[in-house]
């Protein structure tokens, strides 16, 4: 399994176009991928729990008056 989220596999190769719909583990992350399309990109939901986080941070800096 990789440790960063860029997979080198490409799921959308010429040997998964036009097959049978599916889902399957990547062979070298793991993750689960659908035949045919790219492996999901989770920079967008990275960046949603980082925004999440530093709300959370102000919310209980401004209730416990953080300096």
């Amino acid at each position: 399994m990789t440790t960063d989220r860029q997979c080198s596999f490409d799921p959308m190769a010429e040997a998964y176009i036009g097959a049978p719909i599916g889902m399957f583990h990547c062979p070298l992350c793991g993750e689960m991928v659908l035949a045919g399309m790219p492996h999901p990109d989770y920079t967008v939901w990275d960046m949603i729990d980082d925004e999440r986080a530093r709300a959370r941070s102000q919310s209980s800096c401004q209730s416990s008056s953080c300096d």
